[in-house]
């Protein structure tokens, strides 16, 4: 009721008073209650004690819903929920929905969640490698998105180095304990992890190993960069040819 138009949202719980008080009928208001108060104070230029005691003509009771501890998201966001939702747009790799789980590191509402698969739906390649890194530009925006890649792989090899597990077994890990079969990503990560356990002690060799490394993100890239650099603009380019408005300024109509 709070997003309606403040003078609507006035008549209409008058009107709910007035002309349907009629036993056994029991209308539910679902309201910011200070926030309706200060918009009857502006609209009848009541002080804001008289504001709230005008909705107690309507309001018999209340019920006071807790706020959202916004640090609990991943409480909120589960990875079943997530696998439903990318299911029913046509998604049904699980390195999407462990990167999206993964990365998500703030608390988003349901309507913004459900955006933002919609989002990926839209623009993704159908190449798992590419589409792991656009949803996560789409999360956390192009900029970051070597950046957050490169914090979920040190979180991962922490995992595996604190619990001493083989390769076979971080498989098996994400299999029973989370229930997604894990590929794609895995294969990024261990290609990484021995380009960057391996040493290159000759002459060219530090810069062998950045193109071993460029050549990875290359295949994960939306087209094939010649620069590390150039990857995140590579996906800002890809989302601006897509987006006509910035996408935390887009509608809730997504």
């Amino acid at each position: 009721m709070d997003r309606c138009r403040p003078d609507f949202a006035i008549r209409l719980i008058e009107r709910i008073k007035h002309f349907f008080d009629i036993k056994n009928i029991v209308f539910v208001l679902v309201m910011d209650k200070t926030q309706f108060s200060k918009v009857v104070c502006h609209n009848y230029g009541y002080d804001e004690k008289l504001g709230e005691e005008y909705l107690d003509k309507f309001i018999d009771f209340k019920v006071s819903l807790l706020p959202i501890n916004k640090s609990l998201h991943n409480e909120l966001v589960t990875i079943p929920v997530l696998k439903k939702l990318f299911e029913d747009v046509g998604e049904f790799s699980d390195d999407i929905v462990f990167i999206f789980y993964k990365v998500l590191d703030k608390y988003i509402s349901p309507r913004d969640m459900r955006r933002k698969i919609n989002l990926y739906a839209l623009l993704k390649t159908g190449n798992v490698k590419k589409d792991m890194f656009l949803i996560i530009s789409i999360i956390s925006g192009p900029n970051d998105v070597i950046k957050k890649f490169r914090l979920l792989t040190s979180e991962i090899d922490q995992f595996i180095q604190v619990h001493k597990l083989s390769s076979q077994e971080i498989e098996t890990y994400f299999k029973d304990y989370l229930s997604l079969r894990v590929i794609e990503f895995l294969d990024i990560f261990n290609k990484l992890k021995n380009i960057e356990s391996t040493t290159y002690a000759y002459d060219g060799g530090i810069d062998h190993k950045q193109n071993l490394i460029l050549d990875i993100y290359s295949k994960c890239s939306i087209n094939k960069i010649s620069r590390l650099e150039d990857f995140p603009k590579q996906h800002q380019d890809y989302l601006n040819a897509y987006l006509v408005e910035d996408l935390e300024s887009q509608d809730d109509e997504w």
